[in-house]
């Protein structure tokens, strides 16, 4: 199961790998922190895409620090390997 959502801080998103092989015990296999920002698809199933068959998955992301910056995120996602960012591209 993999799932996108809020992290540790109230603006902080993460990026979680669960194993549900027993669904009344599932385990966090992976997480992948994106750091401090925002993203549509932690609310909208619509606002990310994850191509199955090759294991890759963007996401809208936008980050906060040093000034606002809008992008998207992509990621190789990896039952076994966990996520791995593969880069983003700026708006």
């Amino acid at each position: 199961l993999l799932t996108i959502g809020q992290g540790e801080g109230w603006n902080s998103i993460q990026l979680q790998i669960f194993d549900v092989s027993d669904d009344l015990n599932p385990r966090q296999a992976h997480i992948y922190d994106l750091g401090e920002g925002r993203t549509e698809a932690g609310y909208d199933h619509r606002a990310f895409t994850f191509h199955a068959d090759r294991g890759l998955l963007a996401v809208p992301f936008v980050r906060y620090g040093e000034g606002i910056s809008s992008t998207l995120a992509l990621f190789d996602v990896d039952v076994d390997q966990g996520i791995a960012s593969r880069g983003v591209s700026s708006a």
